[in-house]
């Protein structure tokens, strides 16, 4: 029963669970966790990080606390130590980061620096 307090409505009782557009099943808790996991899976996607300095090792850092498959590259390969150490996997090269992931995420410090890197 729904009762006018000013300008919102205030619902008194517990509500019944709606059927989920998903399963078409009643989740008292409000969750489906088909429809989660099918969430989760769909949004882990895998990325590559190319250059660790600051910025870089937040993003792949970020990334790994997401729990999405993370690969790192940075020409000074001591710099992934940490982020290896976290479940990062280490690409050998460039080609192979931007080979293990569909998103690619470039953290160089300028132009020619991507482009010595790149190409």
């Amino acid at each position: 029963m729904a009762v006018w307090h000013g300008s919102a409505p205030h619902f008194s009782g517990t509500p019944k669970p709606r059927s989920c557009c998903h399963c078409r099943s009643a989740h008292p808790a409000g969750r489906c966790i088909e429809k989660t996991q099918k969430f989760e899976k769909a949004n882990n996607i895998e990325v590559s990080i190319i250059g660790l300095g600051a910025m870089g090792s937040a993003l792949a850092a970020a990334f790994l606390k997401g729990d999405h498959p993370t690969t790192v590259w940075n020409r000074s390969a001591g710099k992934a130590d940490a982020l290896v150490a976290r479940g990062a996997v280490r690409a050998s090269t460039v080609a192979d980061a931007v080979a293990a992931s569909k998103l690619v995420v470039v953290c160089l410090l300028n132009y020619d620096t991507v482009y010595e890197a790149l190409v």
